[in-house]
């Protein structure tokens, strides 16, 4: 239990951190700053989304097959 307490804490640290980056990048692109902002979201999600499908590769384990994405759009 106590590596899922870590995993929970962990996710809802980098919560945390991703509302920050949201709300400063609304800031961000009305003060023009577009396509900036849009590059560096591109090469976070493009990096995040990487590394999913190689430790999903790698473990044979698809951590993305069993999320209700239905569930998570609502």
């Amino acid at each position: 239990m106590e590596r899922l307490e870590l995993l929970r804490k962990n996710l809802n640290n980098s919560l945390i951190l991703i509302k920050e980056s949201v709300d400063a990048s609304v800031i961000l692109i009305k003060e023009g700053h577009k396509r900036e902002v849009t590059g560096l979201w591109e090469d976070f999600l493009g990096t995040f989304i990487k590394y999913l499908r190689q430790k999903s590769k790698e473990s044979g384990i698809n951590l993305l097959a069993s999320i209700n994405f239905m569930r998570v759009w609502r």
